[in-house]
Parts: C-alpha cells; structure tokens; sequence
C-alpha cells in the first residue's frame, strides 16, 4: 500500500501540472488576459518550460501507472494464493483426496510451505478495502476534473462531453434518495448558503430521470428563497431563454405592445433573452404592430393559425414556443406585469433546485396548489412535454405528477405577476347616442324622410344601448375573474362588442348627416 500511495502522489502531482497548464493556456488568450483573475494568475505564475513540464509530468505518470500495475500484480498474486490455499483444504478432506483432480493438485503444491488461512484471510481483506477507498477516491477526482473541461463553454456541445455529463446525472438521480421530511423541502433556509450553478445539471434532465418517476412522485418540493438565488452565482454555460406572450385580436393599440415590450427589455436576466409576439394571422392590425417592433432575433413575431373564435389558445402558444430559439421557454402573459427579476431567479432556480421548471409562489402558503399558473417557465423539453396553457389540464400536470420536477420560488408582493388595467375597450363605456340624434329626434325624422327611416332609427337606437349594456357587464366580468384562459376569452368578447358598438355609431352618424340635410329649408 505504501508503493500504491508513493505512486497516487506522483499522479496527483503530474495531474495539478496538467491543470495549471491549462489554466494558464487560457488565461494567455487574448480575450482572457485583461481579466484580473487572469492577471493575478499569471503574475503569480511566471511563464516556465510548459513542453519540458508536461514531458516530466507524463514520464512521472507513466512511472506511476508501472508501479501500480506492479502492485496490482502482487495483489492478484496474493488472491491466487488464498485461492490455492482453499483448494488444497478442500482436497485434503478424506472424501476428496481421492478424486483425480485432488491427487494432481496435491501433488503439484506438495513443497509449498503451510499458509496460515486465518492470516491469509484478514490480510486480503485489508488489502481490497484500501484498495476500494483509493479507487473511489481516484475516480472521484477523475469525475471532478472531467466535468470542469466539460462545462466550458468551448467544450460543452462535444459529443464525449455531453455523454459524460448524462451518465453523470444519471448516477446522481439513482443516488438513494434523503428522507423525506413532511411538507416541502426547504433547500434554502437562509440567504448564506448560495450555491455554484450548472446549466448542465438541468439540460441533461431528461437523460437522467429513472423510468420509474414517470407518472408518480419522487420526493418533496423544492421551495427556494429568492435571497439565496441572488447570492448564486453561474459557472459555465448561461442558458438563453424564449418568452411567449399571445397578443388578443383586435382593440389592442401600438401603446400596449410598446408595453409588454419594453417591460421584457426591462428583465434583470444576465442570459440570452427572447420575445415571441404569438398573433393570429387575420389580425392584420396585430401583425403591422409586431412587425414594427420584430427584429427577428430578440423580438419575434409568430403568426398563428386556426380558427379565429379560438384564438388565443394552447395551440397557438404552443406553436409560439416552437418558433423560439431558447434553451428555456417562459409564459409571458399578455396581460400580466412582471418583476424586472423573474427570469432571473426562476432560471436560477431550475439550477440551483436541479429541477427542470419553476414557478412562483406566495410567501403565505407556498406549497403544490399554492402559485402563479402564468409564471411557469422551464426547460425547452420539459415545456414541450407538459406545457398546456390555458386548459384546465395545466393544473393537474403542475400539481399532481410533475410536481416533483417543479422548483418553487418564494415570492413577496414584488415579486408575483401583478394583473394590468382592464382593456381600453372597458374605459368610459357610455350608453347614450350622438347629441345630434337626442331627443324627438325619430319623431322629426318620420315627418322629414319618412316612417321607414324613423323605424331604422329605433331599431339600431334599441341595439345600440343593448350593446352597450352587453359591453358593461363583460368589461365587469373581465375585471373580476381569476382564470387567465376565461379572463383573455372576456377580452376578445369585449372587443367584438366594441366593434359592434363602433359600427352602430358609424350608422347614427350617417343618420345624423340624413337629418341635418332634411331639416335644411
């Protein structure tokens, strides 16, 4: 065991050489050198025989592996001799020493001094649990280093790598599992124990997941505070991420598009970020606002397709999430303001949890039926895997058989999605006719053009005011519901009457012209 260690320490040696060398190879790149990590490290490390170091190193490494072969060899010579010493036992019992293959064996060891067996026994066992600690230690090491090159950046998308980090998860999923404590799992008590994050933990989640998780659970929830996701910090690979928003047809003005926009450049997120502005292929209207906005790579436009009464529905967000090019896709509502710091955390989360979604969830109360539906963001498989926006299956994905892949963030008023004002089509609603038609104005108008004309004029006065009164109550529905798919449904149904209402307006106000030019002399 002595020559094993003498010959781990030449490896170790010959490994940190590699490394440093590597270090340094980065650092002298023009890009890195103005860093001041890089700086310090250089200055602390003069340059020095990099190809005369990595030759000794090799030679060290080389030395090493032909002392442990060596090693190794005395083992398995030892093994062989506990093995001849327990089958000269079982020959020499009466009832063998006859057999043919006995007598050849006994005759063939019959100069080999007596081994103690007992010895024998306790002496190899000793031996395979030194062994056992150095090769798990050896591995250990060898995993460590391995991982780090393959979470550079420059590295990352290697097929040998992306192998490596798969089987990597694999093996943490099949990890035995903590006890469950009841309720949530908390895996941040307190803002002081931020943690490194890794993309990779959360792409390769997929790979990793046992096939017995699908369709049940498998632990608690994973409740995280926003205070310790701040203080984490990315190592590697920032992933980039894809917001999805549905645009309503009709009635929604160049200003609230401006809006939606300008809060998402808002976003604190120090990845790639996206915009997709979903809207249906009718809207010309939408689609002349999306196109003065759309630059094609951080602002996007995706027309969708399908029946127009439909729209906005799953397809169609589900068909904006396709067109994105995200590592990870958020619904964006329409409707809704976010915190300039939810991309932020709840891509942190995914990394920090290592769980493949996340969502936000009231400080009082967070648990697996307690949270915001339209803040639900993950990772691009997970949400083309389970993403259902605007049906009520959503609900029972998030809170029943992927609740376990779920990473909740605990959010303070500040932090959850605040609803916008109700849809202009809502602001002073009136229910009274153009001035100029006020009054006896069908009467006059019987005397001046007729009983067929005054009978027009009361047919669309009738509908008008029950237009309005229809426009009233949805506007007050709208305000009041808490469900995002019946909420933006009352939208749509607001704007139709408005429509309505415009095109009545438009017919009082051509009656209008009529009368004037009646009642001149």
């Amino acid at each position: 065991m002595a020559t094993i260690a003498s010959a781990h320490n030449l490896w170790e040696r010959s490994l940190a050489s590699e490394a440093e060398e590597l270090h340094r190879k980065l650092c002298e790149a023009p890009e890195r050198r103005g860093r001041p990590e890089c700086a310090a490290y250089l200055a602390a490390h003069p340059a020095h025989d990099a190809a005369g170091d990595l030759a000794r190193a090799r030679a060290d490494l080389d030395g090493a592996m032909a002392t442990i072969a060596s090693a190794h060899k005395l083992w398995e010579g030892s093994l062989a001799a506990e093995a001849d010493e327990l089958h000269r036992k079982l020959c020499e019992a009466p009832e063998r020493r006859g057999r043919q293959e006995c007598a050849a064996f006994l005759a063939a060891h019959s100069g080999n001094d007596a081994v103690d067996p007992e010895a024998m026994r306790l002496r190899m066992a000793s031996l395979k649990a030194e062994h056992a600690v150095w090769d798990r230690d050896f591995s250990k090491e060898a995993d460590d280093l391995h991982r780090k090159l393959c979470e550079d950046p420059e590295r990352h998308d290697r097929p040998d790598c992306l192998r490596f980090l798969s089987a990597s998860a694999a093996r943490a999923a099949e990890a035995p599992p903590a006890a469950p404590g009841a309720g949530a799992e908390a895996l941040s008590p307190s803002p002081a124990a931020p943690r490194e994050l890794h993309w990779s933990s959360v792409a390769h989640w997929a790979a990793a997941r046992p096939q017995k998780l699908r369709g049940g659970s498998a632990g608690g929830l994973a409740v995280v505070e926003p205070g310790v996701l701040r203080a984490s910090r990315w190592s590697g690979m920032i992933p980039g991420v894809s917001c999805i928003a549905a645009v309503p047809r009709h009635g929604t003005s160049a200003t609230q598009v401006e809006e939606v926009v300008r809060e998402f450049h808002a976003q604190s997120y120090e990845g790639r970020r996206q915009l997709v502005l979903v809207y249906h292929y009718e809207d010309e209207e939408a689609a002349a606002q999306v196109r003065q906005l759309a630059d094609g790579h951080h602002i996007k436009g995706s027309a969708a397709r399908g029946p127009a009464a439909e729209y906005p529905s799953a397809a169609s967000l589900r068909f904006g999430a396709w067109a994105s090019d995200g590592e990870i896709v958020a619904h964006w509502d329409f409707e809704e303001r976010y915190s300039p710091e939810r991309l932020s955390l709840q891509v942190r989360a995914l990394a920090y949890a290592n769980r493949p979604a996340a969502l936000l969830v009231p400080e009082e109360g967070a648990g697996a039926s307690n949270f915001t539906e339209t803040s639900l963001l993950g990772e691009r498989l997970w949400m083309n895997e389970h993403w259902q926006p605007l049906l009520k299956e959503q609900l029972a994905v998030l809170k029943g058989v992927e609740a376990h892949h779920i990473a909740h963030v605990r959010a303070g008023a500040d932090l959850l999605p605040q609803r916008r004002a109700a849809p202009e089509v809502c602001d002073g609603i009136a229910d009274k006719v153009p001035e100029p038609l006020m009054g006896a104005v069908e009467g006059k108008l019987a005397e001046a053009l007729g009983e067929e004309l005054a009978a027009r004029f009361h047919l669309l006065a009738t509908k008008r005011a029950e237009t309005a009164e229809k426009l009233r109550t949805i506007c007050g529905e709208a305000r009041a519901e808490q469900s995002e798919e019946q909420r933006l449904r009352l939208r749509v149904a607001a704007q139709r009457i408005a429509a309505i209402r415009e095109e009545l307006d438009s017919h009082f106000t051509r009656l209008g012209e009529l009368y004037s030019a009646a009642g001149e002399p």
